[in-house]
């Protein structure tokens, strides 16, 4: 419960849309947070209930799953450069 109200409330403190949040989890304490985010996204090792969700579900943390989630938001314009 503490992770959606905490979201929103950062949200409204910088004066951003609930539609421009995006919430990344895999258990049933994210479920106010995944609620709350305009763009929620599933944890490929999340719990098959919250699959069940319709939320996009992205892969395994064991396969860099955040990573890929944010690059599929962000897209190309988010590649980092070799160094």
């Amino acid at each position: 419960m503490l992770e959606g109200t905490c979201a929103a409330e950062v949200a409204k403190y910088r004066g951003i849309d609930r539609r421009e949040v995006m919430a990344i989890g895999d258990n049933y304490n994210d479920v106010e947070m995944l609620t709350f985010a305009g763009y929620p996204v599933i944890m490929g090792n999340a719990c098959q209930d919250l699959k069940q969700e319709g939320w996009t579900v992205t892969l395994h943390h064991d396969e860099h799953g955040v990573a890929a989630a944010i690059d599929q938001v962000l897209g190309a314009s988010a590649a980092i450069p070799n160094a």
